[in-house]
């Protein structure tokens, strides 16, 4: 029994092979387009963050007890204002002793002056008096900047952070005690390809999104332009200030910047479906019969939608798309590309095509270089 079904399926095979021969399998199907010209207009769109163009750390400049705390947790507050009170009655006890030894020096060199215009005071024994006197006015100065050490102050205007201690703490020199930073305007930092400087200058106006901030959009001006690329990164760091009245923005907010010229100008331009890209570069498949006129079958047009072909699993049997009775075979070939600005969903074309050249717009997934597909043609 096994030998006759061995047998039957041998003859089966010899009769079946010369079928199997000549079938292969259908080309990939491919929805094409036509490289074009259209407007463009220069510009850039880069990440970057923002930061507070005035941000310190506030810390005491002397040791001593915290005795009062002059603010709320993350108010607003005027440039001068008293932040803290750190104990002062041992400085306010110098300041008497400094203020008590100048009067009385000032007091002996007045005496030592009247003396030495009657001839009656050695010219060494005034420039003592006189020296001990220019001493306690600097011992004076000393004390007093020591006392107004113990009120801790704003530099500037701006917005507070949480403190880092409370009434009652003692402190030494150096301690934080409190962040500062002003919040209006706030600078934008970001990184300007050293090829692109070209496209921006001090002053230029500017725009910031955020996905903080969704739906919003922040305008702004170029304010600093560092005269120097990073060695590493060929890249030059700018800065835009943003007015922030309305405290919407916050230092470390991540952002993209828009820069714009005010010049259009006409470029070659393709979608940016279109692109193939690979480790080495970017790359399209361009259709080998470059067919540039006349044959509407294989084009469709940058400037229509593309029609989806309606239960396109269901007229090929797979994910393939859909594809009519017109529908034709071409070959594609792999071709290197240089790109320039993008704009929208489409990218400009420095290099590697020519206005009218076909190339493949999906399905590029399913095809290999130089080899057979099949166009799409939408049913009429």
């Amino acid at each position: 029994m096994l030998n006759k079904i061995a047998i039957a399926i041998i003859t089966l095979l010899h009769f079946a092979s010369p079928c199997l021969a000549q079938w292969a399998p259908p080309p990939p199907v491919v929805v094409t387009t036509t490289v074009e010209k259209d407007k463009i207009q220069e510009g850039l769109k880069i990440p970057g963050t923002f930061k507070a163009p005035d941000d310190v750390v506030i810390r005491s400049k002397i040791d001593g007890e915290i005795q009062d705390i002059l603010f709320q947790d993350g108010v607003s507050v005027e440039k001068g204002a008293i932040l803290f009170q750190i104990r002062d009655v041992e400085k306010k006890a110098l300041l008497k002793e400094a203020q008590a030894v100048l009067h009385m020096n000032s007091a002996e060199l007045k005496r030592a002056k009247e003396l030495q215009a009657k001839g009656f005071l050695a010219q060494s024994k005034f420039d003592k008096v006189q020296a001990e006197t220019v001493q306690a006015q600097a011992q004076l100065s000393i004390a007093e900047e020591e006392l107004s050490k113990t009120k801790v102050t704003a530099p500037f205007e701006g917005v507070l952070s949480s403190r880092d201690v409370s009434k009652g703490a003692y402190v030494k020199e150096y301690d934080s005690l409190v962040r500062l930073q002003d919040l209006d305007p706030l600078r934008f930092q970001f990184q300007i390809p050293i090829d692109k400087l070209y496209l921006v200058e001090n002053g230029m106006d500017v725009k910031v999104t955020t996905d903080s901030r969704p739906g919003q959009e922040f305008t702004g001006k170029i304010t600093v332009i560092e005269p120097r690329a990073d060695e590493n990164t060929r890249n030059v760091t700018a800065f835009a200030d943003f007015t922030n009245k309305s405290n919407l923005l916050i230092p470390g907010m991540f952002g993209n910047i828009s820069v714009l010229t005010a010049d259009q100008r006409e470029a070659l331009v393709i979608p940016e479906e279109a692109l193939v890209i690979r480790r080495e570069g970017l790359y399209v498949y361009k259709l080998l019969s470059n067919k540039r006129a006349g044959n509407t079958s294989t084009q469709t047009s940058l400037s229509d939608p593309i029609k989806e072909p309606e239960k396109a699993s269901e007229a090929t049997g797979d994910n393939n798309i859909a594809v009519s009775e017109k529908g034709h075979k071409e070959k594609v070939l792999l071709v290197p590309i240089t790109i320039g600005t993008r704009k929208n969903d489409k990218v400009e074309i420095l290099s590697g095509l020519q206005e009218g050249d076909k190339i493949v717009l999906r399905g590029q997934e399913n095809i290999t270089d130089n080899g057979e597909i099949e166009v799409y043609k939408p049913q009429s």
